[in-house]
């Protein structure tokens, strides 16, 4: 999954979170934060070994944007 934060989403502990909560590792392969006209911008991509569809709302309901990666 490619995650991308935005704003105070950014820099709150939402991977931590959101792997609590469905109870599954969330490995983190590569990411970075910047900023986009003056507001903090950040993107992720990880591998998750769970229920994507609940990872995925979890993600959307803390604002993030989620898009699902194939190999």
């Amino acid at each position: 999954m490619r995650l991308t934060f935005l704003d105070g989403a950014t820099y709150e502990p939402i991977i931590a979170d959101v792997g609590q909560q469905l109870d599954a590792p969330i490995n983190i392969l590569q990411g970075s934060i910047g900023r986009i006209k003056d507001r903090p911008y950040g993107q992720l991509i990880i591998g998750f070994d769970g229920n994507a569809v609940r990872a995925r709302r979890a993600f959307e309901a803390r604002g993030v944007h989620v898009e699902e990666l194939t190999a």
